[in-house]
């Protein structure tokens, strides 16, 4: 009798252990489900790299309660892009009794006010929404991460409504490399080298070179009378000077890029990255700028741009060499 009831409590004990590991088993079954779930938007890398890449339309706005300018951000580990991984967008000064706003479209709150986050997509890029106020002034906005020191500022102006866009072009004694960011009223040579010194001379290549030359008392005369946006052009200058262009932002640009050499124009007024404004290249087209000499940038499918020249700069012209024809989106 006693050893039948020492067998009963070892059978029992020996269920109790059954149906704990069964339902540790579950447990971590169950674990490993929510795991699954939990990690089905990964997150890319943590940044140590934030920065404001543009900012449209980049001269500003007008301080008329409605108008809106769009900021673009990117995240990165060093050369990975951060996906999946939350900006936060602040205002930190404004002006005085400005009633400006941040919005975003994400749909985790908050996406309205002061201070707003949005996240990253798979190539590290976010936006945020600035909403004019009506006080003008300057808007200065700082886009960084909680969990990082890494962070970038950007200055948005709140214009006087209708005025124009302003750029300051410098010209150099010599050869200049150039290109209009604005689009102007009167695109005449004449209007807009219009302190031009005696023998000044301008080169444009359409499939060959055609010229035009500054006369005092006269003016410009040659195979052109108007300076073209998308363009480049070559400004030969016996004087330096600065020419002051007026006008508004051209908004989206579509140049059709031939194969071959192509003298082309920037049409903004913020420098930005040649990866972010050409990402379509094909492999080993080249990039040329002109300053005090050459500088070069050639493009490798798989990586990108690589050299010298990182950027494009409103106001300066460029020779693309293309393998192959394309339309230029930016």
């Amino acid at each position: 009798m006693r050893r039948r009831e020492e067998v009963g409590a070892k059978v029992k004990l020996l269920n109790c252990f059954v149906l704990a590991v069964v339902l540790l088993s579950v447990s971590a079954l169950s674990g490993a489900v929510i795991g699954v779930q939990g990690n089905s938007q990964p997150h890319g890398p943590i940044p140590n790299k934030i920065e404001v890449i543009s900012v449209e339309p980049s001269s500003g706005i007008p301080a008329d309660g409605a108008s809106v300018a769009i900021i673009k951000a990117r995240a990165m580990m060093d050369n990975k892009p951060s996906y999946n991984r939350t900006l936060t967008f602040q205002i930190i000064s404004e002006p005085r009794e400005g009633d400006v706003y941040l919005s975003t479209t994400d749909p985790v709150a908050p996406n309205y006010g002061k201070k707003v986050g949005n996240m990253t997509n798979e190539e590290g890029y976010t936006y945020a929404t600035l909403k004019a106020g009506t006080v003008e002034g300057d808007v200065t906005i700082r886009v960084y991460r909680e969990d990082t020191n890494a962070s970038d500022t950007v200055v948005v102006t709140l214009k006087e409504q209708g005025q124009p866009d302003q750029f300051e072009m410098s010209l150099v004694e010599g050869w200049n490399l150039i290109s209009i960011p604005l689009q102007m009223d009167n695109n005449s040579i004449n209007a807009v080298f219009t302190n031009a010194s005696n023998g000044d001379v301008l080169y444009a290549y359409e499939g060959g070179w055609i010229t035009a030359t500054y006369y005092s008392g006269y003016g410009w005369d040659g195979d052109f009378e108007t300076i073209e946006l998308d363009k480049g052009y070559w400004y030969g200058a016996n004087s330096a000077y600065t020419v002051t262009i007026e006008g508004a932002e051209a908004g989206t640009r579509n140049v059709s890029i031939t194969t071959g050499w192509n003298l082309i124009g920037y049409t903004r007024l913020n420098e930005a990255s040649l990866d972010d404004l050409i990402p379509n290249a094909s492999n080993e087209d080249v990039l040329f700028a002109y300053g005090e000499g050459w500088i070069t940038a050639t493009y490798y499918s798989g990586y990108g741009w690589d050299g010298e020249l990182s950027k494009m700069e409103p106001g300066k012209g460029y020779w693309y060499g293309a393998n192959e024809a394309f339309t230029w989106e930016y």
